[in-house]
């Protein structure tokens, strides 16, 4: 059957409620709409008027527009059901060309579906869908929501961003300025809770950034609070932007170093990565902004295979210009225990001393008349308590060092007859308790032996005298029995 249009722009209509096209040959198409005019080839249209179907001049067909831009155009949702067969879109005639392609992994059609974009044929490097819930990439049986697999590194000392990127996730932030960098931010369905943040500092090639660890401190806040950063040169800050205080270490610092700031200070682990020696620094922050070393404990070890030992070295840094530590106390392998000795050879040994205030004491001149002089004790060793042993007490004395003088004119047993012995006990039962004592009172031996006695400012005994007044800064006691 063929219809010719009639008048040019007088169309042909035929009105029935059913038109029924067929072909009698076995070779030939049922139906063939050709344009042998200007004008669109065919458009089919609902019984509204509006398009459903349209083929243009160019023999772009459009699904639900007169305007396909492409081969296939269609505006609104589209969908091919074809069962358990292979979806091809945009693929070319000739074997090896290339295109978007589906594949089902599923005897039931939708369960689990492969997308790629690759040589016809080829199902690599595939997008997986699985039951509309897990993706793969690199993979078909995607066991999270989210499962990336390739070919990646075997290294560990090192990360090639040139390298296999296998099994890697890139994020890239598309900003170029300083602290520009992708982020992995962490949620539950009320909002967003902590994330981890690539920061550029240097865009040259082969850009060099730092990393930030972020959480909310509160709900009220409205951005999250860096808790922990790692430089790009190896510095690990906890509490802080910027951990920069390693500048101030030795050279024993310049291995793998860690930092914990709080309040204006910080303290600081080192390790040498040489001899893996272990060095605990304590810092504050000036108040010129500079960190500075002010106490430290150093293992000093000997890793000497089958004889290893440690030693541990206490420093601090004297209230002065120098931002050097000094050695103060050392603990060897062997137990020995120094003070103010690098290598103790006792095991308390104490070099140095300090001043314990003056004390007012007598000695003879030449003339043998007693004067009266100031004299500043210089004490290594200093006990609140009581001191014992088990061994005896031993003093260094040498006659060359020493200058003989005259005797008292009463020969020193009688004077030592005159001492009265006393039974006593401390009135601070708290801290020496209220056992009975034996011994001599300063103050009588002084009346009998004054150069035997000297006397100091520097303590004030434990009285335990009731207060008369007392304010936030002073304190009154009557009959103190203090002179």
């Amino acid at each position: 059957m063929s219809f010719n249009q009639g008048a040019p722009g007088v169309p042909t209509l035929i009105n029935s409620s059913a038109v029924l096209v067929t072909g009698n040959a076995a070779s030939a198409n049922a139906l063939t709409v050709r344009q042998f005019g200007t004008g669109n080839v065919f458009s089919a249209q609902t019984t509204t008027g509006s398009t459903a179907l349209f083929v243009g001049a160019n023999g772009n067909v459009g699904g639900g527009t007169t305007a396909p831009a492409t081969a296939l155009d269609v505006l609104g949702a589209a969908r091919v059901n074809i069962g358990t067969s292979n979806v091809l879109i945009g693929l070319g005639q000739a074997a090896g060309q290339g295109g978007l392609f589906m594949v089902p992994q599923s005897s039931i059609p939708g369960t689990s579906w492969n997308l790629g974009c690759g040589l016809q044929g080829s199902y690599a490097n595939a997008i997986t869908f699985v039951s509309g819930t897990n993706v793969g990439i690199g993979l078909t049986g995607p066991s999270a929501q989210l499962h990336v697999n390739g070919p990646g590194q075997t290294t560990v000392t090192a990360f090639s961003t040139t390298g296999n990127l296998g099994g890697s996730i890139i994020l890239q932030d598309s900003g170029a300025s300083l602290y520009n960098g992708g982020a992995l931010v962490f949620g539950a369905s009320q909002g967003y809770f902590a994330a981890i943040k690539g920061a550029i500092q240097d865009g040259s090639t082969n850009t060099r950034g730092d990393l930030y660890f972020a959480t909310r401190n509160a709900i009220a806040d409205t951005s999250l609070t860096t808790r922990m950063t790692i430089t790009s040169g190896g510095n690990v800050g906890v509490g802080t932007a910027y951990p920069d205080y390693w500048a101030y270490g030795t050279t024993t610092q310049t291995g793998q170093n860690f930092g914990v700031v709080a309040d204006g200070s910080f303290v600081g682990w080192g390790i040498d990565t040489g001899s893996k020696v272990l060095s605990t620094n304590y810092t504050v922050k000036n108040t010129s902004g500079n960190y500075v070393r002010v106490a430290a404990i150093t293992m000093g070890a000997s890793n000497t295979s089958g004889t290893e030992a440690g030693d541990l070295i206490f420093s601090t840094k004297p209230a002065t210009a120098t931002t050097a530590v000094q050695q103060r106390m050392t603990i060897l392998s062997t137990g020995l225990v120094g003070i103010g000795i690098t290598n103790p050879t006792y095991p308390l040994h104490v070099v140095g001393s300090s001043a314990s205030g003056s004390s007012a004491v007598k000695y003879f001149n030449v003339s043998q008349n007693p004067t009266n002089t100031t004299q500043v004790w210089n004490l290594g060793i200093y006990a609140q308590n009581d001191i014992g042993t088990s061994g005896s007490f031993v003093a260094f004395s040498d006659r060359r060092a020493k200058v003989p003088e005259e005797p008292p004119s009463e020969s020193y047993m009688n004077l030592v007859d005159k001492i009265q012995v006393r039974q006593y006990s401390w009135i601070d039962k708290i801290d020496k308790g209220s056992t009975k004592r034996i011994g001599f009172f300063a103050q009588e031996v002084e009346e009998v032996v004054p150069d035997a006695v000297g006397q100091t400012t520097a303590v004030v005994p434990t009285i335990y005298r009731e207060a008369t007044a007392f304010t936030e800064t002073t304190v009154n006691i009557t009959n103190h029995g203090l002179t």
